[in-house]
């Protein structure tokens, strides 16, 4: 790193961390150097502190070496990104990604054509704001091309280079750029910055659905999304890649709820409040979401549950009518969920808090008569399933108050 300006930040327990203190011995190789990069290095200059278990960084080993390194140390080698020189590695419960510093002769949103290099400019010149482009050395000292120490304390978004550029490149820096603002920013955007996200959002349509799922979703794990959420509609860029999301005022109102009682932020659950759903429209809008994003099977079904329509959910039902949604769900969490997402539908004007209060001191009800134990009660077994339903339906309509010898007397009597 001869002729680089280097300049000290406040030492941090972050390099005492053994998963770190690991990685710095094994990368710290004669005549070659890694350096933190990304947003570990924002984490450390704007909190003092490591908030990730996600760390990137820039080194320059080539990938086979990496590989060796890792391999020797009996720590297994993720290779799915080597073609592109990076190389990654769990160690309990930190993921590092180690990747060769690069110089990319063209990006056009999915293969790069990658040179990898020695030289830390270049390498810096290629990523896409000044923010990201703060490298940390092993010593505690940072590389800072392009002033972006001072860009994140000031909380100013810049493109490296002109934004146009930057955005043909690589359309997924458009998620990034209203990402970036929503963490960091104090001012304005920049108005070129924005008006070239906005006349270039469709080249989106480039992106793989994976890279716009995890993007996206990024965004809405954010605190409060709601500036980068509005920004991205003032920009049209929501609308270009996801014209459901029509209520914006909806997730704003379920951040507050959020924020309001320590509740963490859930992507689905933030995703699914900027939906409305007509009547008899879920599954329509289950399938064009399923085009634009990446769902897991726990994820989709979660989201189905969430656009379902509840007609009698509200914040006035007794207590037999929250055992009834309570048995539905079969869920304390899930209940919790589509009782935030019914509280945004119905708007700050109503008030759910006496339905939660209720239902934390309710059990999850559980029927009286196991599934087993019915096979053995009923002679025709081929009209199990509409018996099982009838019985049930007779149970829940007693308030869920009929024990299994009481069920049992009504399966006898009523149902042959």
């Amino acid at each position: 790193m001869k002729n680089k300006i280097m300049k000290y930040i406040l030492p941090n327990k972050f390099f005492e961390i053994e998963e770190v203190k690991l990685l710095i011995s094994l990368l710290s190789e004669e005549n070659e150097e890694s350096m933190f990069v990304g947003g570990i290095v924002r984490d450390l200059i704007k909190y003092n502190e490591c908030n990730r278990n996600d760390i990137d960084i820039a080194t320059t080993l080539v990938p086979k070496k990496v590989v060796e390194i890792l391999t020797k140390n009996n720590i297994k080698p993720i290779t799915i990104g080597m073609e592109f020189g990076s190389v990654s590695a769990i160690i309990n419960d930190y993921n590092f990604d180690i990747t060769t510093l690069r110089s990319e002769l063209s990006y056009y949103g999915r293969k790069p054509n990658v040179v990898f290099t020695k030289d830390w400019l270049s390498d810096a010149n290629r990523r896409d704001f000044t923010i990201n482009a703060i490298y940390l050395n092993f010593e505690g000292e940072i590389f800072d091309p392009f002033d972006g120490k001072n860009d994140l304390l000031n909380g100013e978004v810049k493109f490296i280079g002109q934004s146009n550029d930057r955005i043909n490149e690589d359309p997924l820096r458009v998620f990034r750029y209203f990402r970036f603002l929503g963490e960091y920013s104090k001012t304005a955007p920049d108005k070129n910055s924005l008006l070239a996200c906005s006349e270039l959002s469709f080249l989106i349509s480039n992106l793989s659905k994976n890279r716009i799922t995890s993007e996206f979703f990024k965004i809405l794990k954010i605190a409060n999304p709601m500036y980068a959420i509005d920004l991205m509609i003032e920009a049209g860029v929501l609308q270009e890649f996801f014209p459901q999301a029509s209520r914006p005022d909806r997730l704003e109102f379920l951040c507050n709820l959020e924020s309001s009682a320590g509740i963490s932020p859930d992507p689905i659950l933030r995703l699914a409040s900027l939906i409305h759903v007509p009547d008899k429209g879920k599954k329509i809008i289950i399938n064009k979401l399923k085009n634009i994003f990446i769902f897991t099977k726990k994820d989709l079904e979660k989201l189905s549950i969430l656009l379902e329509k509840y007609t009698n959910f509200s914040e006035n039902m007794d207590i037999v009518d929250i055992k009834k949604y309570l048995y539905k769900l079969n869920s304390h969490k899930i209940f919790f969920d589509v009782l935030l997402i019914n509280w945004v539908k119905d708007g700050p004007s109503k008030d759910y808090r006496n339905i939660i209060e209720k239902v934390a001191n309710l059990e999850v009800p559980k029927f009286p008569i196991p599934r087993k134990k019915l096979h053995s009660l009923v002679e025709k077994k081929e009209s199990i399933s509409s018996i099982y339903k009838e019985l049930e339906n007779f149970w829940i309509e007693s308030g869920f108050e009929k024990n299994q010898k009481e069920c049992i007397s009504f399966l006898k009597k009523h149902i042959k």
